[in-house]
């Protein structure tokens, strides 16, 4: 799925992030825009595991070096914990692999947290940070089961269900949501707007008024 997609994915649960942490814990509103924006960003970064996705080039040589050791540990760990029934790979192919799995996202926010951690004035919510980190990659894992490729959502899963750990899972109509520029606007006009919308009138408190002029209460 071409990134376009993965931003539409990541809007409503970026929304539904900051309206959670505002209404049902004491979060400050400057923490839970920023878990907002954390969520939006960070719904790429699963594909630092491919040289040709355009999330290595964002910053440059930074995000160039930062790729290179991402895709260097995904193939590490695909190494490691391969069974025979997983198909044989070349050194670096592993896109789709480790940072395409709940694992992967677990590392990707654990890492964050652990950074801000020491950060003067983000250390307070350093675990807020990383969940947002989370929920944003587990949205890329969400958008690219939808298309024909699928992911392999978890490892120790696919270990114990499938008896092979790197099995790619799919959901829906196969090649719906492919990554045509066709798939891109169904991703975005049929599932994700409408959803963001709703979304967006519950946080701003304008839902229970439009229901009851609707219905001329």
């Amino acid at each position: 799925m071409m990134r376009s997609g993965h931003q539409a994915m990541s809007v409503p649960l970026a929304e539904t992030t900051a309206w959670v942490a505002i209404a049902f814990t004491d979060t400050p509103l400057w923490v839970a825009l920023g878990m907002a924006l954390l969520v939006w960003h960070s719904c790429d970064w699963p594909d630092l595991d491919s040289p040709t996705a355009s999330i290595n080039n964002d910053l440059d040589w930074v995000t160039r070096a930062i790729g290179r050791i991402v895709r260097s540990v995904s193939w590490r760990v695909w190494r490691i914990t391969r069974t025979a029934l997983d198909k044989p790979k070349k050194w670096g192919d592993c896109h789709r692999d480790f940072t395409h799995s709940i694992e992967g996202c677990l590392v990707f926010g654990g890492a964050v947290a652990i950074a801000t951690y020491y950060l003067p004035g983000l250390g307070t919510y350093c675990w807020y940070w990383g969940l947002a980190v989370f929920i944003g990659c587990l949205s890329h894992l969400i958008a690219d089961s939808l298309t024909p490729s699928g992911v392999p959502w978890s490892i120790i899963v696919n270990l114990v269900v499938c008896g092979r750990t790197w099995q790619r899972h799919q959901v829906g109509k196969r090649g719906w949501f492919s990554t045509n520029t066709g798939g891109e606007r169904r991703m975005v006009f049929l599932c994700l707007w409408p959803l963001s919308l709703l979304l967006a009138l519950v946080f701003t408190g304008t839902l229970l008024p439009l229901i009851h002029i609707f219905i001329g209460g």
